[in-house]
């Protein structure tokens, strides 16, 4: 998704308060008629959260030529991007949990335009939905409509977006846009055809009952050969019947995860200069590829039965399509990995990702191991084309659309906008394998879910012959390939390239297998994949089970003055300008947690009031753990100059794990018992070492004894958003104040700004902080003492706020999510120890 899904880093995000009602025949429209942002109630942003450049933007007059009716009234958004620059405008949040048509009007000035439409669900993970990405070619001299359909998965709503992104190495960039519409639909109502495509002359909403049951069972398509497929083979296909079936303990109606043996051989990777739908700049110009090495590489994409024997959990949102034959999807490449691993391990092999405990490159790759791993993006695309050279392993369909039209072609094969949520079929994810397979025998390549590959990304360029390439040796974003279910056919050719760092509903992967000196019984003929109709899997994460303070303690919030006692000076070798690692004691006491159900700037993932207990004394660490202090104790580096480098800046670039093998590493030189059991990631509570602060004891010294959203006061005078506001100012570094009156825009050092009540500084922004708690989902509760939060999950809870965020996230009651791989330019954490 090119630049643009830095912006998927999901919490970081620039929301508008107001709440809009809207029936179906009384569209919510941006016409952008007003001369300023606040006239035409939207909020722009750069892209990527204002982490690239953002462009001119303005609203006025605009071209009217080659326009179709209802395009544009002739007024409209002006932006004026330079390379590498673009624009984020926001629609107001729709608490609304209806279905929803986006639509807007687009015209650029060149094919250097990458444009996209999304919808941000505002449910607890506040994740990315839907996006609709089009390449500026569509767009170039004339105006056309994108649109995209939107089903909520949580039942508070979504917000609308549009992003344009110049990406042009020296060429500037003009687009045009108008009439950015929102259609709610009540329950039962569709579009037509015509309509949701955007043609060029838009009929009214019409209803369209659905026939059949609601989500009636996909069967596959009809074993029809296209007459006009030639494919062209580069190397002989390899023989059929070298199968392997990797024993798991699955539902009797799951489909069993089996692979296939792709012989060795070489293949021409990339697209034509001229190949149609080539996306630009993204894929690589043809070349000659060797792929040395026979490999296994699974029929299908993983299932979410397959994942959950091997997990344990399911992420998947049901609203997608959940069931064990389903393909896994909403997960990190880190999730990936560790599903690798345990399968290697559950057979007794050599695992091939190694934990390397670097923020940046947290994992390596031995090559040689026997287990199981995630293909690179040469071995994706050799098994994808499985001999052929047209654009699709099924053939080149020169003569169908590439965009949504529903085409016998591609029906035959794929899952694509073209024939998702159309004929019966539900919109989202659907059962593996239930189309036909290419010539080698492998499902889904074009289309379902798009997939993971080892590789980091690296740009395309033009390149000799190669050998097993296998991609840089780092780098932030991952390969994924394929194309998924509501992409336009086009971004299911056998070239087409994206990266992902994100968990997404649209991502999966599949795995593979090196054959070289591997013994594997082979079975003869191919295991069935099951077509049958999955029982939902509901998902559900654990939750804890709170210990709650005697109902007649009636716990009240208790103010003490902690500045200045019992702190503790950890001994580390610092630079002399650099800050010591300095602990407060924070003593025992009561508060009421979470936020108002009127609290102003409050998020839906914020818990309701309730009491709590912390009934012992601890240690709190008064900064963020800078990066001097990190070096002392790793003994490497993390630091991005892009992003803030020096002795006193806070450490980010760290997930959980990285700051749990802080706080081991910090008990050991200090001979106190470690808290985190690194093979596990289990914690002990008895354990006299330095670990993360649960959320509870986090939000506690936060407070420092204050009931009001921020420890220093309300602000209820000032702008929750990006307005300078001289209270926030004293206290906080947030989106006002960075990047302007010249003040860089990233992470500042820490201690700048006044600490709270209790000495502890940067409480409230600069950076998100981890927390020891996983996720759980608020829900109404009782009084509670020294609550730790669920046993397990897949994401843990971070606190504060960060440099680029409005000020309502900085309050004390905000809570965010991040998956416990996760590491970011905006989050870090600080240390608590046990007292004494």
């Amino acid at each position: 998704m090119d630049k643009f899904l830095q912006f998927i880093l999901i919490i970081s995000i620039l929301f508008l308060s107001a709440a809009w009602a809207s029936s179906q025949e009384e569209p919510i429209l941006y016409d952008f008629s007003g001369s300023t942002v606040e006239e035409n109630g939207i909020d722009i942003q750069g892209p990527g959260f204002n982490s690239m450049p953002q462009a001119d933007v303005t609203f006025g007059d605009i071209p009217v030529d080659n326009s179709f009716e209802g395009a544009t009234d002739g007024r409209g958004v002006i932006i004026q991007a330079q390379p590498g620059e673009g624009a984020m405008i926001f629609a107001a949040r729709i608490l609304k949990s209806q279905s929803a048509l986006i639509r807007c009007s687009i015209r650029t000035d060149s094919s250097f335009a990458s444009v996209y439409l999304a919808s941000i669900d505002q449910g607890a993970n506040l994740f990315v939905s839907t996006i609709t990405p089009m390449n500026g070619v569509f767009f170039e001299n004339r105006y056309r409509r994108l649109s995209d359909f939107f089903v909520p998965p949580s039942e508070t709503g979504f917000q609308p977006l549009i992003q344009i992104l110049n990406t042009s190495e020296t060429e500037p960039l003009t687009v045009y846009i108008d009439n950015f519409e929102i259609y709610l639909l009540q329950k039962g109502q569709f579009y037509n055809e015509e309509f949701l495509s955007g043609g060029e002359e838009d009929p009214d909403v019409i209803m369209m009952p659905p026939s059949g049951p609601a989500f009636p069972t996909p069967t596959p398509s009809p074993t029809r050969v296209p007459e006009q497929w030639t494919p062209t083979p580069t190397v002989d296909s390899p023989p059929m019947g070298d199968a392997h079936v990797v024993p798991l303990d699955l539902p009797e109606d799951a489909a069993p995860l089996k692979m296939v043996r792709i012989r060795a051989g070489s293949f021409t990777m990339g697209s034509p200069l001229n190949e149609i739908g080539r996306d630009g700049e993204k894929e690589w110009p043809p070349h000659q590829v060797t792929i040395s090495n026979d490999f296994f590489m699974g029929a299908c994409e993983v299932t979410q039965g397959q994942w959950e024997s091997i997990m344990g959990f399911n992420p998947v949102y049901e609203q997608y399509g959940v069931g064990p034959n389903y393909p896994i999807n909403n997960v990190w490449f880190d999730d990936c990995v560790e599903f690798c691993n345990r399968l290697s391990e559950n057979e007794g092999l050599i695992p091939c990702y190694i934990a390397t405990g670097d923020a940046f490159e947290p994992w390596e790759i031995n090559w040689e191991a026997n287990g199981y791993r995630i293909p690179t993006e040469a071995e994706w695309e050799y098994a994808c084309r499985a001999g052929t050279a047209t654009r699709y392993a099924h053939g080149d369909a020169t003569e169908d659309s590439d965009q949504c039209m529903n085409t016998e072609w591609h029906d035959d094969y794929m899952w694509y906008c073209g024939n998702n949520s159309r004929d019966g079929n539900p919109y989202g994810n659907k059962e593996v394998g239930l189309k036909r397979p290419n010539p080698w025998g492998l499902y889904d390549m074009h289309g379902n879910v798009s997939e993971y590959c080892t590789d980091h990304w690296e740009d395309p360029y033009d390149r000799g012959p190669q050998v097993d390439p296998r991609g840089p040796v780092e780098g932030f974003w991952r390969v994924s390939r394929d194309g998924y279910w509501g992409d336009f056919a086009l971004y299911c050719r056998s070239a087409y390239r994206d990266k992902f760092q994100i968990r997404h509903t649209n991502l999966g992967f599949r795995i593979m297998r090196s054959a070289v000196n591997v013994q594997i019984d082979f079975t003869p003929t191919e295991a069935p994949v099951s077509t049958s109709t999955p029982t939902p899997i509901p998902v559900s994460l654990p939750t804890s089970t709170p210990t709650p303070v005697q109902a007649d303690s009636s716990p009240t919030p208790t103010v003490i003055n902690q500045t200045g006692e019992d702190v503790i000076i950890v001994n580390l070798d610092l630079p002399e300008t650099a800050k010591p690692l300095t602990l407060n004691r924070i003593r025992a006491g009561n508060y009421t947690m979470g936020s108002a159900l009127d609290e102003k700037g409050r998020w839906p993932d914020e818990w309701p009031p309730h009491e709590v207990a912390i009934t012992k004394d601890f240690y709190l660490g008064i900064y963020e753990v800078t990066q001097a202090q990190w070096e002392s104790v790793m003994e490497d580096s993390l630091a991005n100059e892009q992003f803030g480098a020096g002795e006193n800046y806070p450490l980010y670039y760290a997930s959980w794990h990285h700051a749990a093998r802080f706080c081991n590493r910090l008990s050991e030189r200090e001979n106190r018992q470690p808290v985190f059991d690194e093979a596990t990631w289990t914690v002990n509570w008895e354990a006299d070492g330095y670990r993360l602060p649960t959320e509870a004891e986090w939000e506690y010294a936060c407070r420092a004894g204050t009931t009001t959203r921020f420890s220093h006061g309300d602000a209820l005078d000032s702008s929750d958003y990006c307005g300078f506001s001289e209270l926030h100012d004293k206290f906080m570094w947030y989106c006002a104040n960075n990047g302007e009156r010249g003040y860089p825009e990233y992470a500042k050092e820490v201690g700048l700004k006044l600490p709270n009540p209790w000495g502890l500084y940067d409480m409230h922004g600069n950076l998100w902080e981890w927390c020891m708690d996983y996720w759980e989902d608020p829900s109404p509760r009782g009084p509670q003492t020294d609550p730790r939060g669920p046993a397990s999950g897949y994401a843990n809870v971070a606190r504060g706020g960060d440099w680029n965020l409005t000020a309502q996230f900085s309050r004390s009651a905000s809570r965010s999510i991040y998956s416990t791989g996760n590491a970011l330019t905006s989050l870090g954490f600080r240390i608590a120890r046990p007292y004494p």
